[in-house]
């Protein structure tokens, strides 16, 4: 696929910091596929009519010449949001501000200071009240669906664990490789005339984030 990105310069600065990451980071890919993971479980909870998605969707689609459906689960519309997590779970800074926040006040209050983190790195300071209200309604342990929860458990139970031990997430909170399998779990639209429309647009293939699974599993 080739496409005028200029005319989305938070996916060029993503891509910047991406690259950053990558040089700084042994876990680089492993923390990223964790990302796309937690911003996955997003898109996949209510978020289809984000205003930002859906102008970089739009965007997506004239460039290529599909339809907005084709558009909606390539790996480009959540790559800034992607990045910016990767950026925040892998930085040993915040690994610290939040064992500390859950040393002195508990786990949602190391949760609420992530939130609310994500949401001042990815322009929407509603994440944290929409988010907590999600988990809080769950009638299952929520950390059974949510990979960010399954990470922050993770990360404040770590203790002296070899840091590599953080990213070993189950294969059933990735996000799926399978572009096929994004269009079916979206919902919206009939699968296989997106998937043929996106194939025909070269959407189907590209950069995606795999994750790095714990012994017996098998990757999404």
């Amino acid at each position: 696929m080739s496409a005028p990105l200029q005319a989305l310069p938070e996916v060029l600065a993503a891509h910047r910091h991406h690259t950053s990451l990558l040089r700084a980071r042994p876990q680089a890919a492993e923390v990223v596929a964790l990302a796309s993971a937690v911003v996955w479980s997003w898109q996949v909870q209510g978020w289809h009519g984000d205003p930002i998605w859906r102008r970089r969707t739009v965007a997506l689609a004239s460039f290529t010449g599909c339809s907005a459906a084709s558009a909606t689960a390539h790996a480009l519309v959540p790559y800034p949001e992607t990045i910016a997590i990767a950026r925040v779970i892998g930085n040993r800074h915040w690994h610290q501000r939040l064992r500390t926040a859950a040393a002195r006040q508990g786990f949602r209050a190391a949760h609420s200071l992530l939130l609310e983190e994500f949401g001042r790195r990815t322009g929407r300071p509603w994440i944290s009240d929409w988010m907590i209200a999600r988990t809080r309604t769950r009638r299952a342990s929520p950390t059974e669906h949510d990979p960010l929860l399954w990470w922050l458990q993770r990360l404040l139970a770590s203790g002296g664990a070899p840091e590599e031990e953080l990213w070993r997430m189950p294969a059933s909170l990735g996000r799926p490789s399978q572009f096929g399998d994004r269009v079916a779990l979206s919902g919206g639209s009939p699968v296989r005339p997106v998937i043929d429309d996106a194939r025909a647009a070269f959407l189907t293939g590209g950069w995606e984030p795999t994750i790095d699974t714990g012994p017996g599993e098998a990757p999404s």
